[in-house]
């Protein structure tokens, strides 16, 4: 039997002084807080409300906690400064849409997963799966541990995404403000659209798209076969390169550094003259086009271009992308 659980809760003190008051103040909430339930063929509709008319800004401290099966769709809409929290649940879908304050969801798994805020931070712990929308829309934080689904949609308007690692057939993360954005592993074929900011990308196992009009670019590539484009209009661009690495080059940049690893690549580096040729300073572009491990059609095809900064190849070996280094004394 399907059964649901709606509970209120209120913070308790053990101060023999405080207990009295807290007693009043309880019957008082429950008189003034409005909840009501509803049930329509499968659904159970909870409405609560608290009268700001009445507390005015300071609202009392209050939890409302639902308890239904674990395959239940669910739908929250929250007005105000409040939390969300969404824990163990494997439902058709997880709809969330709330102002001010912070969504947590622990172990989700789900077809769908659609949680946007106005200001506020959302963020997962565990897995959460499914086909994934998480949207700030104002300054606020995305982290996650693991995203995985067909499809995955992450958007701030500017604030920071941490994902710790992605696995999705599609994936596209977007900042339309100055945003921070840190990757762990990325799996699939991402799309990166950046207002400004810095992009951080330690192990691409997938194909990359990714534009960022200013901020810096470092990105490290495992061996598999992948299709990689990036450009940075105003920043530099790193590319650390896994030491098993079979790729295709074409780079552009104003400067283009090269590890003494890849030394052999520095004798295809060239100058262009880029712009008005008759200018006094006319501005000289880098461009390399060469290949390393194999010149194979089927091995990765690296496209990087920095309009206004350097680039950057450097070795990156398996220990190094997980944030490990040894010194030898």
């Amino acid at each position: 039997m399907n059964r649901v659980f709606i509970k209120l809760l209120v913070p308790f003190s053990n101060d023999s002084a405080n207990k009295e008051s807290f007693v009043s103040n309880l019957s008082r909430w429950s008189d003034i807080y409005e909840l009501n339930s509803t049930t329509e063929e499968d659904k159970v509709i909870v409405k609560g409300h608290i009268p700001k008319d009445i507390f005015g800004d300071s609202l009392p401290e209050m939890t409302c906690l639902i308890e239904v099966p674990i395959k239940f769709t669910v739908n929250v809409q929250v007005a105000g400064k409040a939390n969300v929290s969404i824990q163990n649940m494997e439902g058709d879908k997880i709809n969330v849409k709330f102002h001010y304050g912070k969504c947590l969801l622990t172990q989700i798994k789900a077809c769908e997963v659609d949680v946007y805020c106005v200001k506020g931070d959302i963020e997962s712990s565990g897995v959460l799966q499914g086909n994934i929308r998480l949207k700030c829309q104002n300054q606020g934080i995305i982290k996650a541990d693991r995203l995985q689904g067909q499809t995955i949609h992450c958007s701030v308007g500017g604030g920071t995404m941490d994902i710790q690692n992605i696995y999705a057939d599609t994936c596209n993360l977007t900042a339309s403000a100055r945003a921070q954005l840190s990757i762990g592993s990325c799996h699939g074929d991402t799309m990166i659209l950046m207002k400004e900011g810095n992009v951080k990308i330690k192990n691409l196992e997938g194909h990359l798209d990714g534009t960022t009009d200013e901020g810096n670019m470092d990105i490290g590539l495992t061996n598999t076969p992948k299709n990689v484009s990036v450009e940075n209009h105003k920043g530099d661009i790193i590319l650390g390169l896994c030491p098993t690495l079979k790729a295709n080059f074409d780079l552009n940049a104003k400067k283009i550094k090269l590890d003494e690893d890849f030394s052999e690549l520095s004798e295809k580096v060239e100058k262009k003259i880029v712009g008005e040729k008759h200018l006094d300073c006319p501005q000289i572009h880098m461009e390399l086009r060469g290949s390393i491990g194999s010149d194979n059609k089927n091995c990765s095809q690296v496209k990087a271009i920095a309009n206004q900064g350097n680039l950057t190849l450097k070795k990156q070996d398996w220990l190094s992308s997980l944030g490990f280094s040894f010194k030898l004394d």
